[in-house]
């Protein structure tokens, strides 16, 4: 079982860890869930699987920043210690690093949380860049990508093929 935290976790503080123990994260969407997980997680996703989850909707792409903010701002009432990492919703960043920087800016200054989620591998990567270089933390998601699902029925997860695990070793 994880130790409960005796303080908040902050970005440096994943840095210095990141390779020496095991990450410990869970997603919640609201204060009550967030209080419960806080003490035992390293960080909490506020994901856009709300959109499923908790609205009833066949994928995450309907997910709006308002809904993202909302959740978010819950999620930061339940924790104390953990590092609150906020998905941004399909639609708000794959333009461009500009666009991506603008939404990513409006959910940290609305929210307060500790970074925000992108989707995409290399893909990703000139816009990661460029959100890190302005003091923008963010957690990358490679492997099965949700956002880009517009029906769950026909979905096959890959990494099992040699080439399948270089490219997400590209990604990674």
């Amino acid at each position: 079982m994880h130790i409960s935290h005796k303080k908040k976790i902050t970005i440096t503080d994943f840095k210095k860890n990141i390779f020496l123990n095991p990450i410990v994260g869970l997603t919640a969407y609201s204060k009550n869930m967030a209080e419960l997980i806080d003490p035992y997680v390293d960080f909490i996703l506020v994901g856009d699987s709300l959109g499923i989850t908790l609205y009833g909707m066949e994928n995450t792409r309907s997910v709006t920043i308002e809904m993202m903010i909302q959740h978010a701002r819950a999620v930061l009432r339940g924790t104390k210690n953990s590092l609150v990492v906020v998905d941004l919703p399909f639609g708000s960043y794959e333009q461009s690093p500009q666009q991506a920087y603008k939404t990513a800016s409006t959910v940290i200054k609305k929210t307060g949380c500790d970074a925000i989620k992108i989707e995409g591998g290399k893909e990703m990567s000139e816009t990661v860049t460029f959100l890190s270089n302005r003091n923008i933390p963010v957690m990358g998601h490679i492997g099965f990508l949700p956002q880009s699902v517009n029906n769950y029925k026909n979905v096959s997860i890959k990494g099992f093929t040699k080439d399948e695990e270089n490219h997400l070793l590209e990604d990674a």
